[in-house]
């Protein structure tokens, strides 16, 4: 890491009292001798490196230039070996001017390759938080932890590092290293990210689409100007906009994709099409049951792909911690008979999709579920209800297809 220092170095001299000098180069200095190095003869050097680094008292170039030799050199040798960081030896018996001057040239370059080893760092964690933005749908704890990470150790210092710049680069001064910022990432956008992560997982949770954020990030674009509508209409305006993703031919393609290349999932296309044509036809008696129907099974399917809970006669029954079926008193293996029971009896902890859709169905669909597919709720025919339950679908198929995936 780069840091810019100001310990001050104090030299007394006869002519001017007590100068006072930066310990180490700033980071404005260290640009404008890697500008004149090979522009100035030694001592001209030597004559702008002290000007840049005496703040006290106020002595403009000229006047330090006008300095006789034997005084520049004894401050320049003084200063030397007082540095900050790694002194520097420079010659008692002749003017230190010139191994001055490659001091300063071996010290630019280290500063140069610190630069240069800072931002590859930086963008090693920009192409690392890339890949992990690119999975969103199976890490979204890991992209939290991340962006959170990157705010903490990368975003904050290189502001700092920034502000130094721009408080202490003069705007007259050429800025030839800034050629190793060209490219460089606007981390305000990283933060910006973060922040409409935030927002819009909020805006699905308080909509009753807590399970969406992450399986489909590109909601982000989809419901940015959703945030700035009255509270009051949002969720109505958020169901519309899903229902009309969700009605959508591409929104077809991919989940009928998705269930084509697997073979759990196969041969539950021909169910979930009717359900996808009646909630398109706005027929939400035929859609919701047979999507709720759906989603239970594709459910338990990844259940069984996860080893959560074990089949024994194609019935799914309660998992112990060996990895067999767990006995009830007469020795006989726990079956897991409705979506409550497989949903409470699985240990979610580490399937963060799973998980968020559990707590979704415990939470809101289980109990209307229930009344819906016992023939005791009649009334149940709601846009927004077959609009959960198709999303559902669709959130459950793909994480079925990333499991599949994994397990290939």
């Amino acid at each position: 890491m780069i840091e810019v220092r100001f310990r001050t170095v104090n030299i007394e001299t006869t002519e001017h009292g007590t100068l006072h000098l930066r310990g180490d180069f700033s980071l404005a200095t260290v640009m404008h001798l890697e500008e004149i190095i090979d522009r100035v003869d030694h001592r001209e050097f030597a004559v702008q490196a002290i000007s840049c680094l005496l703040w006290s008292p106020q002595v403009g170039e000229e006047e330090v230039r006008s300095w006789p030799d034997e005084l520049l050199a004894s401050v320049v040798r003084t200063w030397s070996r007082r540095k900050e960081g790694t002194p520097w030896a420079l010659p008692d018996d002749e003017l230190p001017f010139p191994a001055f001057l490659d001091a300063c040239r071996d010290y630019v370059a280290d500063f140069e390759r610190r630069v240069r080893d800072t931002l590859q760092s930086f963008g090693r964690q920009m192409e690392d938080l890339h890949t992990r933005l690119g999975n969103m749908a199976h890490t979204v704890n890991i992209v939290q932890t991340t962006l959170r990470s990157v705010t903490e150790a990368v975003v904050e210092p290189l502001r700092n590092f920034q502000t130094a710049v721009a408080q202490s680069t003069p705007v007259s001064i050429p800025f030839r290293l800034g050629t190793l910022f060209e490219g460089f990432p606007d981390v305000t956008k990283i933060v910006q990210l973060h922040r409409a992560y935030l927002e819009t997982n909020q805006l699905l949770d308080q909509s009753g689409y807590p399970f969406l954020a992450p399986v489909m990030p590109d909601l982000f674009a989809e419901l940015t100007d959703v945030r700035r509508i009255p509270p009051r209409v949002q969720s109505a305006v958020v169901t519309k906009r899903l229902r009309s993703i969700t009605c959508s031919s591409s929104f077809e393609t991919e989940l009928h994709d998705n269930c084509r290349r697997s073979s759990v999932l196969a041969p539950r296309w021909r169910i979930l099409e009717k359900a996808l044509r009646a909630h398109r036809n706005r027929d939400y008696e035929l859609s919701i049951p047979a999507s709720l129907t759906q989603v239970e099974g594709i459910f338990t399917d990844a259940l069984v792909l996860r080893n959560l809970v074990v089949l024994v006669n194609e019935t799914p029954c309660e998992r112990d911690p060996t990895g067999q079926p767990r006995l009830d008193k007469h020795g006989s293996p726990i079956r897991l008979h409705g979506l409550g029971q497989k949903v409470r009896s699985s240990d979610l902890r580490n399937e963060h999709v799973l998980s968020v859709i559990s707590e979704f169905l415990v939470a809101s669909l289980i109990p209307e579920r229930n009344g819906i597919l016992h023939g005791s709720d009649v009334t149940y025919a709601r846009a927004r209800l077959s609009v959960q339950s198709i999303l559902l679908i669709y959130a459950l198929v793909t994480e079925l297809a990333y499991i599949e995936g994994e397990e290939r």
